[in-house]
């Protein structure tokens, strides 16, 4: 019972991460194919991105603490993953963000092509990550609303997510690409965590 107690907030921080980054996850492929060329690549944009979701983690939980004191809190969470899933859907912040990400995306691949540092591959890796994890402050922040041994475990339910979508975009960049339906995908999950947190599931 100890075990499966906390294993919801695992799960929740899991397909929080999942599903807030799942619509991102296209837009990283033309940067993972300069950084995935060899080892050193692929292991600079790994730190780089988990260095990212470490800070967004930590912004989340300072924003969280804004959050203090609300009532029905479950249905708060839920109504702004609502929110979300409606953007997402929509595409209602698209423009902005597409040609603020295509901007980065450009200074990003001149700056890989003509750097074979570690250091400064990470901290190109560090900077694209951190530009589309920006908008999961919105699912995360409410999700610490809670004791700080459950955010620890929500915490390890991102950090899993955010392993296995590095794994899958990294190796499996070519299917992604020719992925239908992300948005769409990426809402329908996102709806569904909203109803299992307002029924206080997870």
């Amino acid at each position: 019972m100890f075990s499966g107690f906390f294993l919801k907030y695992i799960i929740a921080g899991f397909f929080a991460k999942f599903f807030a980054s799942f619509d991102d996850m296209a837009a990283r492929i033309p940067i993972i194919a300069h950084f995935a060329k060899d080892k050193k690549g692929r292991i600079a944009f790994c730190f780089g991105n988990l260095i990212a979701v470490f800070i967004t983690v930590i912004i989340a939980y300072l924003l969280a603490g804004l959050l203090e004191g609300l009532k029905n809190i479950h249905i708060f969470t839920s109504l702004l993953i609502v929110i979300l899933a409606f953007v997402v859907f929509f595409d209602l912040f698209g423009k902005k963000k597409d040609e603020r990400v295509k901007d980065k995306k450009k200074k990003i691949i001149k700056k890989v092509h003509k750097t074979n540092n570690f250091l400064k591959l990470t901290f190109v890796g560090f900077i694209f990550s951190l530009i589309t994890l920006l908008d999961d402050l919105i699912v995360l922040a409410p999700l610490f609303l809670t004791s700080l041994i459950n955010v620890l475990f929500i915490v390890f339910g991102i950090f899993v997510s955010t392993f296995i979508q590095l794994f899958v975009v990294i190796y499996f960049s070519e299917k992604i690409s020719r992925l239908n339906h992300v948005k769409e995908i990426a809402s329908i999950g996102l709806i569904i965590l909203a109803v299992l947190i307002y029924l206080q599931v997870l």
